[in-house]
């Protein structure tokens, strides 16, 4: 008889997860963190359905690849190309700036070593795209000029994690500092070559695919995609998580970027779950609770630091400070990506276990508060009361255009393209949605959009 034990742990935890994460949003608490309880509750530290975190994590390995895919998928460069100015230097100064002032905070108050304050202030100054995107939709402020600097501003952070995970190995000794040009150019190289071959075989392979008409062909296309490029990564010196974003980011303004990610989303939400579990699974609730002021007054400080600090970045950038301190307040809280950076640099050890759990339950309880701080935060902002002059009106009407009052046409056949001429006729604005990429390709080359 095979071994069904590890199927039976899963399939309990993950009953523990829908238990919590249904429960728990009466009072509006993130699915993250509604996950990470459930593996408090499932794993050693509770009724142990799993003795050993070790035996989900290449599955929850699986996840973040997918996780960090979508999201390179989600970087589109051609929409921030308005704002890209304000993004950048916002964003730059924003994690320089986090990472410098916690990191000497901790370096003068609690005598760390410079190369873990500055991991901490790294693992601070990373933010929630889940949990944030999730809020500004819900509140219709994804179009807001707040809505697109805090996407733009998260975007940024997301490219970042990719540098932050290749200066782990440098921060923790494993890599010389004598080593770390010829470290950085072979990551650079590797990088390069990573996206390169993904920018070349990637679409190619979604041509192939798509041009079988086989339904069933293009989610085991996407599946490839990312974790074949993942395993590539890993075959050149990056972690899987690099490889798989640089997939996504070069598929991104391809014209497969919106069905690559339909298609990916339900599997990655599955087994993304199943990494914040397993994160959940690390937390101590004992010494948590031994160091519950301790925890709170670090999230508090959190929240508070970097509010000020991205408030104090987003008006460098010539943002308004109306809009900065709106933007700010919903960059205040420590991120899904921060998590990774921290599993690597616990396993790395640099990282000490005890400091980790003031770390883990800190963060946590910023993000539960996130959904409150959203709401909070116009009414926040409201309060600060600036002359906004020029210098706003210039950023409020150089946004990402939108499109409205247009007519959206599903499928591009004989019946879609008798659509589309009537519309050319009436000087309506459409937009066309295509599964066939040869088709779209054709229709692209012809000025339809």
């Amino acid at each position: 008889m095979p071994d069904h034990s590890l199927l039976a742990d899963l399939v309990l935890t993950y009953g523990v997860a829908l238990l919590l994460v249904v429960t728990l949003a009466r009072a509006r608490v993130p699915s993250i963190v509604s996950m990470m309880l459930a593996g408090v509750v499932a794993g050693p530290a509770g009724i142990r359905i799993i003795s050993t975190p070790e035996e989900v994590d290449m599955l929850a390995e699986i996840g973040i690849v997918l996780l960090l895919f979508t999201v390179g998928l989600d970087f589109s460069l051609a929409a921030m190309r308005q704002i890209w100015r304000t993004i950048l230097v916002a964003g730059f100064l924003q994690i320089i700036g986090t990472a410098a002032v916690v990191g000497l905070a901790l370096a003068l108050t609690m005598n760390v070593s410079t190369p873990l304050a500055t991991f901490i202030g790294l693992f601070v100054a990373l933010s929630s795209t889940a949990i944030v995107l999730k809020g500004l939709a819900e509140r219709n402020e994804l179009s807001a000029p707040h809505g697109r600097l805090t996407v733009g501003v998260l975007l940024l952070q997301d490219l970042a994690i990719v540098v932050l995970l290749l200066l782990v190995p440098i921060l923790s000794g494993q890599t010389p500092l004598s080593a770390v040009p010829v470290a950085l150019g072979k990551a650079l190289v590797a990088i390069a070559a990573v996206a390169g071959a993904s920018r070349l075989v990637l679409p190619t392979l979604l041509r192939f695919v798509t041009a079988s008409r086989r339904r069933e062909a293009f989610p085991l296309a996407i599946l490839v995609a990312s974790v074949g490029t993942a395993w590539l990564g890993t075959l050149v010196g990056l972690s899987m998580a690099v490889g798989a974003f640089l997939a996504g980011l070069m598929l991104a303004e391809s014209e497969f970027s919106h069905q690559a990610y339909a298609e990916v989303r339900p599997l990655r939400d599955v087994l993304s779950g199943l990494f914040f579990i397993s994160l959940g699974m690390l937390i101590d609730p004992r010494s948590i609770s031994g160091h519950l002021p301790m925890v709170a007054s670090v999230a508090g400080a959190i929240i508070l630091g970097k509010t000020v600090i991205a408030t104090g970045a987003l008006v460098a950038a010539m943002s308004p400070l109306r809009v900065a301190v709106t933007s700010a307040i919903g960059l205040s809280q420590v991120g899904e990506f921060s998590f990774i950076l921290g599993r690597a640099g616990l396993d790395s050890g640099l990282l000490p276990a005890e400091l980790w759990q003031t770390l883990l339950g800190a963060s946590v309880a910023t993000m539960i508060v996130t959904p409150s701080l959203l709401t909070a935060a116009p009414t926040i902002a409201s309060w600060i009361r600036v002359r906004e002059g020029r210098r706003g009106r210039a950023f409020a009407d150089g946004g990402i255009p939108s499109i409205s009052g247009h007519v959206i046409v599903l499928g591009f056949g004989i019946g879609g393209q008798l659509v589309a001429r009537a519309m050319r006729d009436l000087a309506v604005p459409y937009l066309i949605l295509e599964l066939n990429g040869a088709t779209v390709r054709q229709a692209r080359a012809a000025g339809e959009k």
